[in-house]
Order: structure tokens, then C-alpha cells, then sequence
């Protein structure tokens, strides 16, 4: 049944953001690649997740936080699309343990590695921290870690932006997949260490190629 409503409802919110919604996407190619990968993107509105969702082809199981989950309704949503809950706040065995599950059926795991909703100097955009969780998972499951920047989804809060004749506008950019285990040597740690490095100087370049390109000051984006 999940996958029955994923599909159900990304085909309706096509439609919506079809008549609303300006959608450019830089290197699309490499999220539709075929296999197991973890998709990681920055995390400026709560929409990011659903917008990567129904603008890529390939089906994301998205690691959301448990409170998400408390909620009857909520919960039923966030199963039929194929979410599953991580405990942020104790033991976040179990939520890794499903992520690594997935990629190993060879799956797409989405991760906002932020943790939450981060904007100003502490976005990953600006070089701020990024979690380890999504590189633990990405070494256990032996899955590569494609980084990604949305923009533009902070003015999805907004009832303008969602009246037809396109009014919304979101760029998304496809940065290169980051392979576990292939360049950096010496203990699990460090190896995580250095793709942490790694992740968050793609998320940087990313952003700069979204400013370069396309003319975004820095201060229009949170």
C-alpha cells in the first residue's frame, strides 16, 4: 500500500507544482542513476524533502524526526510515503538501522544533515555542520552520498506562490556523488571524518554555483 499512495499523491502534487511552480534542475541525470544511494540536501523549509520527492524521478524513503510520527494522521502520511521515523533526541539505532535496510534493497534514503531547519551563518549553504548519521549509514550500507541545494522552498509558506500561472520558483542542484571509503584511509572515524569534510565543501561550492549562475545575492537566501 505505501507504495501505491507514494506514487498517488506525487502524481497530484505534479500537477500542482506543474501549474504553480518554476522548477529548474541542474544534473538531474546523476539523481536518476539506477542503485542504492543516500540523497542529501540542505535545509532551509520543511518542504525540502517533499519538493526533491516530486521533482526527481527515483523514489526517496526520507528519514524523518520522530515527532512527525506522534501524530495519527501525521503518521499515516508519513508512512505512505515511505518515511520512517529517527529519534534525534535518544537512541537513533533503529532509524539507522531502517536507512541501511533500504539502501541495501537498493533504494534512495533521503537525509536533511542538518538535523532541522537551519538558516543564516549556520546553514550548511555557508559552511556550516553537517551530522555524521548520513556518512555512518553511507559506510554501512556501501552506498554513495549525492549532496543537493534547493532554493527557493522558504517562500513555499506563502500563499502566492502557490496560485497558478507559475509563481514559485525552485532551483535544484545535483553536486557529485561522494563514494564511502574511497579515497580516505585510516579508522572508521576518520574516514567518516574526511567525507564530513567533503559534504560540506559540496554543499558550499553548490551554493556558489547557484549564485554565480544565476545572480542570487547571498542575502535573498535565508
Amino acid at each position: 500500500m505505501p507504495r501505491v499512495t507514494h506514487w498517488i499523491f506525487r502524481a497530484l502534487a505534479r500537477i500542482v507544482f506543474l501549474w504553480t511552480m518554476r522548477v529548474e534542475v541542474i544534473r538531474s541525470e546523476r539523481a536518476h542513476r539506477s542503485g542504492r544511494y543516500v540523497i542529501v540536501c540542505n535545509h532551509i523549509s520543511h518542504l525540502d524533502p517533499v519538493c526533491l520527492s516530486v521533482i526527481l524521478r527515483r523514489r526517496i524513503d526520507w528519514m524523518a524526526r520522530i515527532e512527525f510520527f506522534r501524530n495519527p494522521f501525521s503518521s499515516w502520511l508519513m508512512k505512505s510515503v515511505d518515511a520512517f521515523p529517527v529519534n534525534r533526541q535518544g537512541l537513533a539505532l533503529r532509524g539507522i538501522r531502517t536507512a541501511i535496510e533500504r539502501l541495501k534493497q537498493d533504494r534512495v534514503v533521503g537525509i536533511c544533515p542538518e538535523g532541522e531547519v537551519t538558516r543564516g551563518m549556520n546553514s550548511a549553504l555557508r559552511g556550516g555542520a553537517v551530522k555524521k548519521g548520513a556518512l555512518l549509514i553511507a559506510c554501512r550500507a556501501d552506498a554513495p552520498i549525492l549532496p543537493c541545494v534547493i532554493l527557493g522552498t522558504e517562500q513555499l509558506d506563502k500563499v502566492k506562490t502557490w496560485l497558478p500561472f507559475r509563481r514559485g520558483k525552485l532551483l535544484l542542484i545535483c553536486g557529485s556523488f561522494i563514494e564511502p571509503n574511497a579515497s580516505a584511509k585510516g579508522t572508521r572515524k576518520q574516514v567518516r571524518e574526511a567525507m564530513r569534510c567533503e559534504l560540506q565543501q559540496a554543499f558550499v561550492s553548490l551554493y556558489a554555483e547557484a549564485r554565480r549562475t544565476h545572480g542570487i545575492k547571498d542575502e535573498q537566501v535565508p
